[in-house]
């Protein structure tokens, strides 16, 4: 990935650090050397899961950060939105019935996740999934950019682990006419950069999938959850009820990784 010289919300710079994860979220779900996986994968064109380019982090989560934004951002809408966030995710981290949420409240937490995500995927290093143009919709919008799905759920905390996230980019595009075959062959080149995400974050016992895309082909089937993860995640955005319960279901299992096994799979789609 190239280096950045303006800020991916707004263009402008220079850069500053951004804390990928608030350092606030250290009081919520106190973070004191446990066991937590990141794992960040970008899928290339002919590659699979197993293939792809695959980075491990054993860095304290509430620690990392990244030069993607400016200063005005950073300590204007960003803090804004993190502070706003914060009554409406900490309950949810500590595990606290708290019966149901209202539409504001849903829309600021995915909004809160969409902007996570995004400065993510700039402290990986790998190929971004979200396009530019996603980026400024999340900040002009105050909402995650179109093509976006969000659900979560109560996680199901194993042991003494209180943070796990992993993040995969890959390519939905036409497939382009193979004359050996006949058949289709997945693009090359820039044709076949990433623009689509997949994310699994989980804070305490908060746990939250995010998935997207900027090709106009859209998700395709990608864009309903599996019958095994299905009953225990509610469809956060976009928004499908005034009243969001929670928990929205039984807890999310810890073994939660085979919804982005097989991304691969769906990676290109033939013309129609």
């Amino acid at each position: 990935m190239a280096d950045l010289t303006g800020c991916i919300f707004c263009g402008n710079g220079p850069l500053t650090e951004e804390h990928v994860l608030p350092r606030r979220l250290n009081r919520i779900v106190p973070f004191a050397g446990d066991d937590h996986t990141e794992m960040m994968i970008t899928i290339r064109p002919g590659q699979t899961r197993e293939t792809a380019q695959e980075i491990r982090y054993r860095q304290p989560p509430y620690e990392r950060t990244a030069r993607c934004v400016c200063e005005p951002c950073n300590h204007d809408w960003m803090s804004d939105l993190d502070e706003a966030a914060e009554h409406v995710y900490s309950p949810l981290m500590r595990g606290e019935a708290i019966g149901r949420m209202g539409p504001g409240d849903q829309r600021v937490l995915a909004w809160w996740l969409a902007k996570v995500i995004a400065v993510m995927e700039y402290a990986d290093r790998l190929q971004p999934g979200m396009s530019s143009s996603q980026h400024r919709w999340i900040m002009e919008r105050k909402s995650p950019p179109p093509g976006t799905k969000v659900w979560i759920g109560d996680f199901d905390l194993p042991g003494d682990a209180t943070y796990r996230y992993e993040h995969v980019t890959w390519c939905i595009a036409p497939g382009v006419p193979d004359l050996v075959t006949g058949g289709w062959a997945r693009p090359r080149g820039s044709a076949g950069d990433s623009n689509s995400h997949f994310s699994m974050l989980t804070v305490g016992r908060l746990a939250a999938i995010i998935l997207g895309t900027a090709s106009a082909l859209g998700l395709g089937p990608l864009a309903d959850l599996p019958p095994s993860l299905a009953a225990s995640l509610g469809q956060l955005w976009p928004l499908r009820t005034k009243y969001f319960a929670w928990p929205p279901g039984p807890p999310v299992p810890p073994s939660t990784s085979e919804f982005g096994e097989g991304l691969e799979n769906f990676a290109f789609f033939p013309e129609r």
